[in-house]
Protein backbone atom coordinates (compact mmCIF):
# COMPACT_ATOMS: atom_id res chain seq x y z
CA UNK A 1 0.00 0.00 0.00
CA UNK A 2 1.36 3.43 -0.92
CA UNK A 3 2.14 6.08 1.69
CA UNK A 4 -0.52 8.36 0.21
CA UNK A 5 -3.14 5.65 0.57
CA UNK A 6 -2.08 4.91 4.13
CA UNK A 7 -2.43 8.58 5.03
CA UNK A 8 -5.86 8.66 3.43
CA UNK A 9 -6.98 5.55 5.31
CA UNK A 10 -5.56 6.44 8.69
CA UNK A 11 -6.61 10.09 8.59
CA UNK A 12 -5.48 12.69 11.04
CA UNK A 13 -3.38 10.32 13.22
CA UNK A 14 -0.88 9.50 10.47
CA UNK A 15 -0.84 13.14 9.39
CA UNK A 16 -0.02 14.17 12.93
CA UNK A 17 2.78 11.62 13.28
CA UNK A 18 4.42 12.73 10.03
CA UNK A 19 4.16 16.40 10.94
CA UNK A 20 5.43 15.81 14.45
CA UNK A 21 8.45 13.83 13.30
CA UNK A 22 9.34 16.40 10.66
CA UNK A 23 8.82 19.57 12.64
CA UNK A 24 9.64 18.59 16.18
CA UNK A 25 11.76 15.49 16.60
CA UNK A 26 14.59 16.61 14.34
CA UNK A 27 14.40 20.10 15.81
CA UNK A 28 14.88 18.54 19.25
CA UNK A 29 18.22 16.90 18.45
CA UNK A 30 20.01 18.90 21.14
CA UNK A 31 17.54 17.79 23.77
CA UNK A 32 17.93 14.23 22.56
CA UNK A 33 21.67 14.59 23.07
CA UNK A 34 21.08 15.71 26.65
CA UNK A 35 18.86 12.75 27.35
CA UNK A 36 21.41 10.38 25.80
CA UNK A 37 24.17 11.82 27.97
CA UNK A 38 21.96 11.39 31.01
CA UNK A 39 20.80 7.92 29.91
CA UNK A 40 17.21 8.96 30.35
CA UNK A 41 15.68 8.85 26.88
CA UNK A 42 12.34 7.52 28.03
CA UNK A 43 10.55 9.74 25.56
CA UNK A 44 11.87 7.43 22.86
CA UNK A 45 9.18 4.90 23.79
CA UNK A 46 6.85 6.65 21.37
CA UNK A 47 9.09 7.91 18.58
CA UNK A 48 12.15 5.63 18.66
CA UNK A 49 11.10 3.24 15.88
CA UNK A 50 10.07 6.15 13.65
CA UNK A 51 13.45 7.85 14.10
CA UNK A 52 15.28 4.68 13.12
CA UNK A 53 13.16 4.25 10.02
CA UNK A 54 13.68 7.84 8.96
CA UNK A 55 17.45 7.67 9.32
CA UNK A 56 17.66 4.31 7.54
CA UNK A 57 16.84 5.42 3.97
CA UNK A 58 19.22 8.36 4.05
CA UNK A 59 22.29 7.10 5.82
CA UNK A 60 21.78 3.40 6.35
CA UNK A 61 22.07 3.49 10.14
CA UNK A 62 19.60 2.50 12.84
CA UNK A 63 21.54 3.86 15.82
CA UNK A 64 21.50 7.60 16.42
CA UNK A 65 25.02 9.04 16.49
CA UNK A 66 26.32 12.62 16.36
CA UNK A 67 26.52 14.39 13.02
CA UNK A 68 27.95 17.73 12.00
CA UNK A 69 25.63 20.47 13.22
CA UNK A 70 26.42 23.98 12.00
CA UNK A 71 24.28 25.65 14.67
CA UNK A 72 25.94 23.85 17.55
CA UNK A 73 29.47 24.19 16.23
CA UNK A 74 29.13 27.89 15.42
CA UNK A 75 27.55 28.68 18.78
CA UNK A 76 30.13 26.81 20.87
CA UNK A 77 33.30 27.70 18.94
CA UNK A 78 35.61 30.47 20.08
CA UNK A 79 37.39 30.27 16.73
CA UNK A 80 36.17 29.26 13.28
CA UNK A 81 38.82 29.21 10.58
CA UNK A 82 39.37 27.99 7.05
CA UNK A 83 42.68 26.08 6.99
CA UNK A 84 44.85 23.93 4.78
CA UNK A 85 47.02 20.95 5.65
CA UNK A 86 49.52 21.65 2.92
CA UNK A 87 51.38 18.76 1.28
CA UNK A 88 51.40 16.55 4.39
CA UNK A 89 48.34 15.66 6.44
CA UNK A 90 49.72 15.90 9.96
CA UNK A 91 47.50 18.39 11.78
CA UNK A 92 49.93 21.29 11.24
CA UNK A 93 47.72 23.88 9.58
CA UNK A 94 47.88 27.26 7.90
CA UNK A 95 44.99 29.67 8.42
CA UNK A 96 43.49 30.81 5.10
CA UNK A 97 40.47 32.73 6.42
CA UNK A 98 39.15 33.73 9.84
CA UNK A 99 35.38 33.59 10.33
CA UNK A 100 35.33 33.91 14.11
CA UNK A 101 37.95 34.55 16.79
CA UNK A 102 41.32 36.25 17.06
CA UNK A 103 43.52 34.18 14.78
CA UNK A 104 45.10 35.84 11.78
CA UNK A 105 45.35 34.85 8.13
CA UNK A 106 48.69 33.09 7.53
CA UNK A 107 49.03 32.04 11.17
CA UNK A 108 49.86 28.39 11.87
CA UNK A 109 48.00 26.25 14.37
CA UNK A 110 48.39 22.65 15.49
CA UNK A 111 45.49 20.20 15.73
CA UNK A 112 47.34 16.87 16.00
CA UNK A 113 44.22 14.69 15.87
CA UNK A 114 43.68 15.70 12.24
CA UNK A 115 46.65 13.50 11.37
CA UNK A 116 44.22 10.59 11.66
CA UNK A 117 42.96 11.56 8.19
CA UNK A 118 46.30 10.92 6.51
CA UNK A 119 45.30 7.44 5.22
CA UNK A 120 43.25 7.63 2.04
CA UNK A 121 40.50 5.39 3.44
CA UNK A 122 39.80 7.86 6.26
CA UNK A 123 38.91 10.53 3.70
CA UNK A 124 36.68 8.48 1.43
CA UNK A 125 33.24 9.93 0.72
CA UNK A 126 30.43 7.43 1.25
CA UNK A 127 27.51 7.10 -1.10
CA UNK A 128 24.16 7.59 0.58
CA UNK A 129 21.88 4.62 0.55
CA UNK A 130 19.61 4.39 -2.51
CA UNK A 131 21.71 6.94 -4.43
CA UNK A 132 22.44 5.57 -7.89
CA UNK A 133 25.29 7.94 -8.75
CA UNK A 134 28.22 9.40 -6.86
CA UNK A 135 27.99 13.11 -6.17
CA UNK A 136 31.06 15.26 -5.84
CA UNK A 137 34.50 13.82 -5.19
CA UNK A 138 35.24 10.30 -4.00
CA UNK A 139 37.86 11.42 -1.47
CA UNK A 140 38.55 14.75 0.23
CA UNK A 141 42.07 16.18 0.16
CA UNK A 142 42.28 18.34 3.32
CA UNK A 143 43.51 21.21 1.13
CA UNK A 144 40.60 23.31 2.39
CA UNK A 145 38.79 22.68 5.66
CA UNK A 146 36.59 24.68 8.00
CA UNK A 147 37.40 24.02 11.65
CA UNK A 148 35.11 24.86 14.57
CA UNK A 149 37.38 25.05 17.61
CA UNK A 150 37.50 26.11 21.24
CA UNK A 151 40.66 27.81 22.43
CA UNK A 152 42.12 26.57 25.71
CA UNK A 153 45.37 27.52 27.40
CA UNK A 154 47.36 24.86 29.19
CA UNK A 155 47.54 25.33 32.92
CA UNK A 156 50.83 25.91 34.67
CA UNK A 157 52.51 22.49 34.92
CA UNK A 158 55.83 23.80 36.18
CA UNK A 159 57.38 23.61 32.73
CA UNK A 160 58.06 27.07 31.33
CA UNK A 161 57.66 25.88 27.74
CA UNK A 162 54.12 24.59 28.40
CA UNK A 163 52.77 27.57 30.34
CA UNK A 164 50.17 29.50 28.32
CA UNK A 165 50.40 27.15 25.35
CA UNK A 166 47.19 27.10 23.31
CA UNK A 167 45.35 23.80 22.88
CA UNK A 168 42.54 23.53 20.37
CA UNK A 169 39.57 21.30 21.23
CA UNK A 170 36.51 20.48 19.07
CA UNK A 171 33.50 22.75 19.34
CA UNK A 172 31.18 19.74 19.22
CA UNK A 173 31.75 17.96 22.51
CA UNK A 174 29.39 15.12 21.60
CA UNK A 175 30.78 14.36 18.15
CA UNK A 176 34.39 15.44 18.67
CA UNK A 177 36.72 16.55 15.90
CA UNK A 178 34.94 14.58 13.18
CA UNK A 179 31.77 16.57 13.77
CA UNK A 180 33.64 19.87 14.21
CA UNK A 181 35.27 19.78 10.77
CA UNK A 182 33.95 20.50 7.29
CA UNK A 183 35.88 19.62 4.14
CA UNK A 184 35.52 21.80 1.04
CA UNK A 185 36.19 20.46 -2.45
CA UNK A 186 35.37 22.44 -5.60
CA UNK A 187 33.13 24.70 -3.54
CA UNK A 188 31.04 21.84 -2.15
CA UNK A 189 30.82 20.83 1.51
CA UNK A 190 31.53 17.38 2.94
CA UNK A 191 30.96 16.44 6.58
CA UNK A 192 30.43 13.46 8.84
CA UNK A 193 26.92 12.11 9.30
CA UNK A 194 26.27 9.74 12.16
CA UNK A 195 30.01 10.19 12.93
CA UNK A 196 31.02 7.18 10.85
CA UNK A 197 30.50 8.30 7.25
CA UNK A 198 31.86 11.30 5.41
CA UNK A 199 29.20 12.38 2.93
CA UNK A 200 28.35 15.01 0.35
CA UNK A 201 26.45 17.59 2.40
CA UNK A 202 24.06 18.99 -0.25
CA UNK A 203 25.43 22.45 0.44
CA UNK A 204 28.06 24.78 -0.95
CA UNK A 205 30.60 26.70 1.10
CA UNK A 206 28.79 29.90 0.14
CA UNK A 207 25.51 28.54 1.53
CA UNK A 208 27.22 27.40 4.72
CA UNK A 209 28.89 30.78 5.22
CA UNK A 210 25.57 32.58 4.77
CA UNK A 211 23.94 30.47 7.48
CA UNK A 212 27.01 30.88 9.67
CA UNK A 213 26.73 34.66 9.42
CA UNK A 214 23.06 34.49 10.43
CA UNK A 215 23.93 32.49 13.54
CA UNK A 216 26.71 34.90 14.48
CA UNK A 217 24.31 37.85 14.10
CA UNK A 218 21.84 36.20 16.49
CA UNK A 219 24.59 35.27 18.95
CA UNK A 220 25.97 38.82 18.91
CA UNK A 221 22.51 40.33 19.45
CA UNK A 222 21.92 38.01 22.40
CA UNK A 223 25.31 38.88 23.92
CA UNK A 224 24.52 42.60 23.71
CA UNK A 225 21.12 42.09 25.34
CA UNK A 226 22.72 40.14 28.20
CA UNK A 227 25.49 42.71 28.66
CA UNK A 228 22.90 45.47 29.08
CA UNK A 229 21.90 43.92 32.43
CA UNK A 230 18.38 45.17 31.84
CA UNK A 231 16.02 42.28 32.60
CA UNK A 232 13.06 43.89 30.85
CA UNK A 233 14.99 44.63 27.65
CA UNK A 234 16.47 41.14 27.72
CA UNK A 235 13.04 39.55 28.06
CA UNK A 236 11.65 41.66 25.23
CA UNK A 237 14.56 40.78 22.93
CA UNK A 238 14.21 37.00 23.13
CA UNK A 239 10.91 36.32 21.25
CA UNK A 240 12.07 38.20 18.12
CA UNK A 241 15.36 36.26 18.14
CA UNK A 242 13.47 32.97 18.35
CA UNK A 243 10.94 33.94 15.69
CA UNK A 244 13.56 35.04 13.17
CA UNK A 245 15.32 31.65 13.13
CA UNK A 246 13.80 28.35 12.06
CA UNK A 247 16.26 26.06 13.82
CA UNK A 248 15.15 24.16 16.90
CA UNK A 249 18.73 23.42 17.95
CA UNK A 250 19.68 27.10 17.74
CA UNK A 251 16.59 28.09 19.73
CA UNK A 252 17.48 25.66 22.49
CA UNK A 253 21.01 27.11 22.67
CA UNK A 254 19.62 30.63 22.87
CA UNK A 255 17.39 29.66 25.78
CA UNK A 256 20.08 27.59 27.51
CA UNK A 257 22.31 30.67 27.35
CA UNK A 258 19.55 32.72 28.98
CA UNK A 259 19.22 30.16 31.76
CA UNK A 260 22.95 30.12 32.41
CA UNK A 261 23.11 33.83 33.18
CA UNK A 262 21.26 33.05 36.41
CA UNK A 263 18.16 34.58 38.03
CA UNK A 264 18.20 37.57 35.67
CA UNK A 265 17.23 35.19 32.88
CA UNK A 266 13.97 34.05 34.49
CA UNK A 267 11.80 36.91 33.17
CA UNK A 268 12.94 36.14 29.62
CA UNK A 269 12.06 32.45 29.99
CA UNK A 270 8.67 33.40 31.43
CA UNK A 271 8.14 35.71 28.47
CA UNK A 272 8.67 32.80 26.08
CA UNK A 273 6.26 30.54 27.98
CA UNK A 274 3.57 33.23 27.81
CA UNK A 275 3.92 33.66 24.04
CA UNK A 276 1.53 31.40 22.11
CA UNK A 277 3.43 32.06 18.87
CA UNK A 278 6.42 30.29 20.44
CA UNK A 279 4.68 27.08 21.46
CA UNK A 280 7.38 24.93 19.84
CA UNK A 281 10.00 26.64 22.05
CA UNK A 282 8.18 26.23 25.37
CA UNK A 283 9.88 22.96 26.27
CA UNK A 284 13.26 24.55 25.55
CA UNK A 285 12.40 27.38 27.94
CA UNK A 286 11.35 24.91 30.64
CA UNK A 287 14.54 22.89 30.17
CA UNK A 288 16.69 26.03 30.38
CA UNK A 289 15.27 26.85 33.83
CA UNK A 290 17.46 24.19 35.42
CA UNK A 291 20.50 26.41 34.75
CA UNK A 292 19.16 29.43 36.64
CA UNK A 293 20.99 28.52 39.83
CA UNK A 294 20.02 26.39 42.86
CA UNK A 295 18.00 29.09 44.60
CA UNK A 296 15.98 29.97 41.49
CA UNK A 297 15.72 26.87 39.34
CA UNK A 298 13.85 24.64 41.81
CA UNK A 299 11.13 27.16 42.66
CA UNK A 300 10.76 28.23 39.01
CA UNK A 301 10.27 24.67 37.77
CA UNK A 302 7.97 23.87 40.67
CA UNK A 303 5.84 26.85 39.67
CA UNK A 304 5.69 25.54 36.10
CA UNK A 305 4.46 22.22 37.43
CA UNK A 306 1.81 23.96 39.57
CA UNK A 307 0.56 25.87 36.53
CA UNK A 308 0.42 22.68 34.50
CA UNK A 309 -1.49 20.88 37.24
CA UNK A 310 -4.09 23.67 37.21
CA UNK A 311 -4.27 23.45 33.42
CA UNK A 312 -4.80 19.68 33.34
CA UNK A 313 -7.43 19.86 36.07
CA UNK A 314 -9.35 22.19 33.76
CA UNK A 315 -9.07 20.21 30.51
CA UNK A 316 -8.60 16.57 31.54
CA UNK A 317 -12.13 15.83 32.78
CA UNK A 318 -13.48 16.62 29.31
CA UNK A 319 -11.01 14.38 27.47
CA UNK A 320 -12.07 11.00 26.19
CA UNK A 321 -10.00 7.86 26.16
CA UNK A 322 -7.83 7.84 23.04
CA UNK A 323 -7.31 11.61 22.93
CA UNK A 324 -3.55 11.09 22.68
CA UNK A 325 -4.09 9.40 19.32
CA UNK A 326 -6.66 11.91 18.08
CA UNK A 327 -9.92 10.26 19.12
CA UNK A 328 -12.76 12.82 19.15
CA UNK A 329 -10.35 15.74 19.16
CA UNK A 330 -9.18 18.19 16.52
CA UNK A 331 -5.55 17.85 15.36
CA UNK A 332 -4.62 21.36 16.52
CA UNK A 333 -6.04 20.68 19.99
CA UNK A 334 -4.18 17.37 20.16
CA UNK A 335 -0.93 19.17 19.34
CA UNK A 336 -1.67 21.78 22.00
CA UNK A 337 -2.24 19.06 24.61
CA UNK A 338 0.92 17.24 23.63
CA UNK A 339 2.85 20.49 23.92
CA UNK A 340 1.56 20.95 27.47
CA UNK A 341 2.39 17.32 28.19
CA UNK A 342 5.98 17.95 27.04
CA UNK A 343 6.25 20.96 29.33
CA UNK A 344 5.44 18.68 32.25
CA UNK A 345 7.83 16.02 31.04
CA UNK A 346 10.78 18.39 30.71
CA UNK A 347 10.02 20.08 34.03
CA UNK A 348 10.09 16.70 35.76
CA UNK A 349 13.31 15.71 34.02
CA UNK A 350 14.97 18.92 35.18
CA UNK A 351 13.62 18.61 38.74
CA UNK A 352 14.94 15.07 38.97
CA UNK A 353 18.41 16.29 38.05
CA UNK A 354 18.21 19.19 40.48
CA UNK A 355 16.79 17.11 43.37
CA UNK A 356 14.91 20.19 44.46
CA UNK A 357 13.21 19.40 47.78
CA UNK A 358 10.62 22.16 47.48
CA UNK A 359 9.00 20.37 44.56
CA UNK A 360 8.10 17.19 46.51
CA UNK A 361 4.50 18.09 47.40
CA UNK A 362 3.73 19.46 43.94
CA UNK A 363 5.19 16.41 42.19
CA UNK A 364 3.24 14.08 44.45
CA UNK A 365 0.02 16.03 43.83
CA UNK A 366 0.61 15.96 40.07
CA UNK A 367 1.23 12.21 40.10
CA UNK A 368 -1.85 11.48 42.18
CA UNK A 369 -4.09 13.55 39.94
CA UNK A 370 -2.64 12.04 36.77
CA UNK A 371 -3.24 8.54 38.08
CA UNK A 372 -6.77 9.38 39.22
CA UNK A 373 -8.13 9.75 35.68
CA UNK A 374 -8.07 6.85 33.21
CA UNK A 375 -7.80 9.27 30.28
CA UNK A 376 -4.50 10.49 31.78
CA UNK A 377 -2.79 7.73 33.75
CA UNK A 378 -4.36 4.99 31.68
CA UNK A 379 -3.70 6.74 28.40
CA UNK A 380 -0.14 8.09 28.89
CA UNK A 381 1.27 6.74 32.12
CA UNK A 382 4.78 8.00 31.44
CA UNK A 383 4.16 11.13 33.48
CA UNK A 384 3.33 9.08 36.58
CA UNK A 385 6.58 7.17 36.24
CA UNK A 386 8.52 10.41 35.80
CA UNK A 387 6.94 11.75 38.99
CA UNK A 388 8.00 8.60 40.81
CA UNK A 389 11.54 9.02 39.52
CA UNK A 390 11.68 12.59 40.87
CA UNK A 391 10.39 11.52 44.27
CA UNK A 392 12.87 8.66 44.37
CA UNK A 393 15.74 11.01 43.49
CA UNK A 394 14.79 13.28 46.40
CA UNK A 395 15.52 10.44 48.83
CA UNK A 396 19.01 9.89 47.42
CA UNK A 397 22.01 11.50 49.12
Amino acid sequence: MSIKRQVANNGRFVTFILRTVRNKLFNKCVKMRKFLADNRMKVIWLFGPIICLLFQPTLGFAKLRPSFNLDRCTWNATDVVVVTEGEKIDGELEVLEVWKGNLKKGERISVPDLAAFAPDKEREVAKRRFEEEDRGVRRVTCSRMILFLIRQEKKDTGERSEKGKVVWIPADEWGGLKCSTVWVEQGNVYAFAQQVKLIFWDETEVDLKKRFDEIITIQTSLAKAIESRDKVKLADSIPPLLLRNKSGSLSSMILDTIGKIGPDGLPALHKVLQDDTLTERHTDAVWAMQYLGPSTAGPALTEVLKEELAYWKTVAPMLKKGWWNGVDIKPEEMERLRSRYNRVYYALQALRKLRSLECRDTVRAFRDYWQSLPQLGGEVGQISRECDDVLEALHQP
